[in-house]
C-alpha cells in the first residue's frame, strides 16, 4: 500500500507533461520518500504524450513509482480520472491536471485538513485567500459562474469551486465514489462531489494558487450546453438510485 497516489489525466499534453512530472516526482520524493505512486492516464492522445512519459520512466528508473495507463481512444477526462483513481493503491489519492495549473505543493494545505478528519479536499480558485496569476478569458469566467450556480441549485452542493482539477480523497471515499461515477466528460467533478456529499463524506474546500493555461481543451459553447444536460443527468441518476 502506498501512502499517496497522484493521478494525472492527459490528452495531447506533450508541451506540459514532462515539466509536470518532474515537479510532482520531486515533491513526492521529498515528502513521502519512496512510498508514493504517480499514474498518468493518457486519454488517446494524438501527440507524443505517451512516449514522453515512457521515456521519462525509463530514464529515471521509476518503474516502481510511475505508471502509464493508455485509453485506446479519447474517452474523456472523467473516464480517465475514474480509471486512475480505481487502479491507485494509495491511502490518499489526488488527481491533478497535466498542465500543472495548480502546483503539487498545494497538497501541503490539504494534508493538514486530512489530519483534521476531512475525507475529500477540494482546491478552490474562488475563496478570498486564493491567488490567480493569470485568469481565464471573460467568456470562460462567465460560463464558470453560471455552471457554479446550476450545480449549487440543482445538486445541493455548497462549495466555492467545483471544477478546479486538483482534489484529494481518502482511500475509502475514492473507492466508494469512483466506483459509482457515471459521467465520463468534464462535469464528472460535480458528480463525484455530489456522490460524496450524499454518502456523508466530509468535504472541505481550500484556497490555492492557480494559473490559467492557454492549452485547455474545454470548448466553451459546446461544453457549456453539454454541462447543463450532464448536471440534470446526475440529478436523475440519483433519483433513480444509480449511485447506491
Amino acid at each position: 500500500m502506498k501512502n499517496i497516489s497522484v493521478v494525472i489525466p492527459a490528452y495531447n499534453e506533450e508541451v506540459n507533461i514532462l515539466s509536470t512530472l518532474e515537479e510532482v516526482v520531486s515533491y513526492l520524493k521529498s515528502k513521502f520518500r519512496e512510498n508514493w505512486e504517480v499514474i498518468v492516464v493518457d486519454d488517446g492522445s494524438r501527440d507524443n504524450t505517451a512516449n514522453l512519459v515512457v521515456s521519462y520512466i525509463h530514464k529515471h528508473n521509476l518503474d516502481a513509482n510511475v505508471k502509464l495507463l493508455k485509453n485506446n481512444t479519447n474517452k474523456g477526462k472523467g473516464f480517465s480520472v475514474k480509471r486512475g483513481m480505481l487502479e491507485a493503491k494509495g491511502i490518499l489519492r489526488l488527481f491533478m491536471d497535466a498542465d500543472n495549473s495548480t502546483k503539487i505543493r498545494e497538497l501541503d494545505k490539504m494534508l493538514s485538513l486530512i489530519d483534521r478528519g476531512y475525507d475529500i479536499i477540494v482546491a478552490s480558485r474562488r475563496l478570498p485567500q486564493s491567488t490567480i496569476y493569470h485568469d481565464q478569458p471573460f467568456l470562460r469566467r462567465f460560463i464558470g459562474k453560471v455552471y457554479h450556480i446550476l450545480v449549487s441549485l440543482l445538486l445541493g452542493l455548497n462549495l466555492s469551486d467545483y471544477s478546479c482539477g486538483f482534489k484529494l480523497f481518502k482511500r475509502e471515499a475514492a473507492d466508494f465514489i469512483f466506483s459509482r461515477q457515471l459521467i465520463e466528460g468534464w462535469i464528472f467533478d460535480a458528480e463525484v462531489l455530489f456522490i460524496g456529499n450524499k454518502a456523508n463524506f466530509l468535504i472541505k474546500d481550500v484556497p490555492v494558487e492557480w494559473i490559467h493555461k492557454d492549452t485547455t481543451k474545454v470548448r466553451p459553447f459546446k461544453d457549456a450546453l453539454k454541462s447543463v444536460f450532464d448536471i440534470l443527468k446526475i440529478k436523475l441518476n440519483h433519483l433513480s438510485g444509480k449511485y447506491k
